[in-house]
């Protein structure tokens, strides 16, 4: 299990400074191996998040693109309809109301929101757990450009 520390994106110029030549066949492993393991990590988390249903904005009964008031109002009448104090006893009540908290408390966040509406609910669970230099890292070395070009 890794543990939630935000991740340094490391340019290659830099370590050559500290190296003279190219970095060590070690140093390029241990980087290899750390990165591997934690975009496997991601990976398993995404494939749970891809299986959880609505999107943020179908909790909260909105389209993309609302605006900050509409996410508010819709999270109060939504909150209030779904209050675990207005339905005792209902445990669909109150996962619907643990699912409302969530989307209002990304949708509600502007650096949050553009990530969600980025890189979806993978782009969220990644910041939560390393930071908006995590986002940037992660899905800059899984994009195509950066396998293909870092591959020959």
């Amino acid at each position: 299990h890794l543990s939630a520390q935000p991740l340094k994106v490391v340019s290659f110029q830099s370590l050559e400074v500290h190296f003279s030549a190219a970095p060590p066949v070690e140093v390029l492993t241990d980087a290899s191996s750390a990165l591997t393991q934690i975009m496997t990590h991601v990976d398993e988390a995404a494939r749970r998040l891809s299986k959880s249903g609505s999107t943020l904005y179908a909790v909260l009964e909105l389209k993309k693109g609302a605006s900050p008031e509409d996410v508010k109002k819709a999270y109060r009448r939504l909150a209030l309809k779904y209050h675990p104090d207005k339905n005792p006893g209902d445990p669909q009540a109150a996962e619907i109301f643990k699912e409302i908290n969530t989307a209002h408390s990304v949708l509600s966040d502007p650096k949050k929101r553009k990530i969600y509406d980025r890189h979806g609910s993978l782009g969220i669970y990644i910041y939560d757990h390393f930071g908006e230099e995590g986002v940037t890292y992660y899905f800059t070395m899984n994009s195509c450009w950066f396998k293909v070009h870092n591959s020959s």
